[in-house]
């Protein structure tokens, strides 16, 4: 398998997962039908993992990947960089505020968070440190937002020039323009031909024991992750249940926040704003409201 030409890092609840709907489309591009590559983060994958999900590769010009929480895992960049010396790194940044909400609401829908409101959550994050690799990835409102830190930590292993960072608003506003920044990124000329996506709608579970058969421990699970060999686990997996899983979805809209937790968090986050301005180089007083 040829290294990986770029990867998408972050962050989660940004539109991640639009950016790569949009990418799929171009056939100078090789992305995996399966988003989610978590393989640099978390050192039980097996070692064959990678191979398995770039299995269909052919001859594209750039091979890209994403794990939407990879930025959050210091260490994900010098496995990136060991993968391909010359990697390039794209980062989408949405307020802080209004990702650790969507976050709260995916993971409480799920049932992954078991607190019932936004500020026990928050509360929760506050006096607790995760050490479980789930709750660090989906339970950490609050760190998630630390993007100042996130990105000078990934660039101890590769420079600032070949990470390249887009305003989650912007995407959502102006998607042609963004995809023009990143094409010349990329250094491939851009195409026209790629058409609108809205990826990853809010949504909640239609029938929640088919959830919970999926995704809670259960003797079936035991069983099958016992005896059924990897590759079949990861047919299974990647392609069965993740279809299933869309198909046990609905969309229907979040509930506003609490206008004195938007508040506190504004202050919380006032900080880490300024500082990621000033490296970015970027304006962010709109997530200041």
């Amino acid at each position: 398998m040829r290294k990986i030409d770029f990867f998408i890092a972050g962050v989660q609840k940004s539109g991640t997962t639009t950016l790569y709907d949009l990418l799929s489309q171009d056939s100078r591009i090789f992305l995996p039908s399966i988003k989610e590559n978590p393989f640099f983060t978390n050192p039980e994958i097996q070692t064959d993992f990678l191979a398995r999900l770039y299995a269909d590769y052919t001859s594209e010009d750039l091979i890209g990947g994403a794990y939407a929480n990879a930025i959050l895992f210091e260490d994900s960049a010098k496995e990136l960089v060991n993968n391909n010396n010359d990697i390039k790194i794209i980062i989408i940044l949405r307020n802080p505020i209004d990702r650790a909400y969507s976050a709260y609401n995916y993971s409480y829908r799920l049932g992954i968070e078991k607190c019932n409101s936004f500020e026990e959550a928050l509360e929760n994050d506050m006096i607790n440190n995760y050490t479980n690799y789930i709750d660090i990835a989906n339970r950490t409102y609050l760190k998630h937002g630390h993007y100042y830190n996130q990105i000078i930590a990934y660039t101890n292993h590769i420079p600032i020039e070949k990470v390249h960072c887009i305003l989650f608003d912007d995407l959502i506003k102006d998607e042609i323009g963004v995809l023009k920044r990143l094409y010349k990124f990329l250094e491939l000329d851009y195409k026209h031909n790629i058409s609108p996506v809205k990826s990853n709608i809010s949504s909640v579970v239609r029938i929640k024991w088919i959830h919970k058969v999926i995704f809670d421990k259960n003797i079936l699970k035991s069983i099958y992750q016992k005896f059924m060999p990897a590759k079949f686990q990861y047919l299974i997996n990647h392609k069965i249940v993740k279809r299933i899983e869309r198909i046990n979805k609905k969309s229907t809209p979040y509930n506003p926040m609490n206008i004195e937790t938007r508040e506190r968090l504004i202050k919380y986050y006032s900080n880490h704003n300024k500082n990621l301005e000033e490296l970015l180089k970027i304006d962010l007083k709109s997530w200041n409201k």
